[in-house]
């Protein structure tokens, strides 16, 4: 999955050849970029190279990958000074697997079951599966991120697996232990399998029409609600419900 920018195609592809003809190659980061851009590892600067753009072009930026940069303060700055929103990290796929392991474990709370072990292992042959391979690292931190407030003391463990045979196609499988009234043990176990790639896509198009309407009514910044929705590490955490019930009430529109 790749980072997308909301603008006039034009502009942005301007901006993207100034900052190019600005990059300095002997040193990890844009000379003239401000310090929530300089990236410490050689994997941040694409990400961040690609916002940088987004602000000089004037556009919109969602960042689909793992990466952090929605969830940093100074950068969220960056964009609320330019009355641009930024919206991340790691989008969440309209019916994947975190969205479905997330719902499984806010069912045991909502019957008052006890967790007490889960896990997810997801298995892939695309290029995102691929990647982690050489750098996992965000991917996993981003999963760990998305089961805030419902594990508990609950132990819990996550796995990506690239299988080349698999091709597009991702298969996923979620195994939950809980006790249910008297310590009696209940398992559940599920197995998703989905194409990741158009199963975003729903997820980004929404995104791209909340920044729209953002910055049409001059918002900058972060849409906490939006980003809490639609991502796996949200600058600011929240479930689902009231995710959702604050996009409609700030966003939706009335049928004409």
């Amino acid at each position: 999955m790749t980072n997308l920018s909301l603008c006039n195609a034009g502009r942005l592809w301007t901006a993207i050849r100034h900052t190019w003809r600005c990059w300095c190659p002997n040193r990890r980061h844009h000379p003239s970029t401000s310090r929530p851009f300089c990236a410490s590892k050689r994997r941040l600067e694409a990400s961040a190279y690609y916002a940088r753009a987004a602000l000089e072009g004037g556009c919109a930026f969602v960042n689909c990958i793992p990466t952090v940069l929605a969830q940093k303060p100074e950068v969220q700055e960056q964009f609320r000074q330019k009355k641009l929103i930024v919206l991340g990290d790691d989008i969440k796929s309209q019916l994947g697997t975190t969205i479905l392991h997330r719902t499984l474990l806010q069912m045991l709370q909502l019957r008052g079951a006890v967790l007490v072990k889960t896990s997810q292992v997801n298995i892939g042959g695309n290029t995102d599966f691929a990647n982690f391979v050489y750098r996992a690292e965000t991917k996993l931190a981003s999963k760990h991120k998305s089961m805030t407030g419902l594990l508990g003391n609950a132990t819990f463990h996550v796995g990506h697996h690239y299988d080349l045979t698999k091709g597009p196609l991702k298969n996923a499988f979620i195994d939950i232990d809980a006790t249910v009234f008297g310590g009696s043990p209940v398992r559940i176990s599920v197995k998703l399998e989905s194409d990741d790639k158009p199963n975003s896509a729903g997820s980004v198009v929404d995104l791209i029409r909340l920044a729209k309407a953002a910055m049409e009514g001059g918002s900058g910044g972060i849409i906490p609600e939006a980003c809490a929705f639609y991502m796996k590490s949200s600058p600011v955490q929240m479930n689902e419900d009231v995710a959702f019930g604050l996009i409609k009430q700030n966003w939706a529109t009335s049928p004409s």
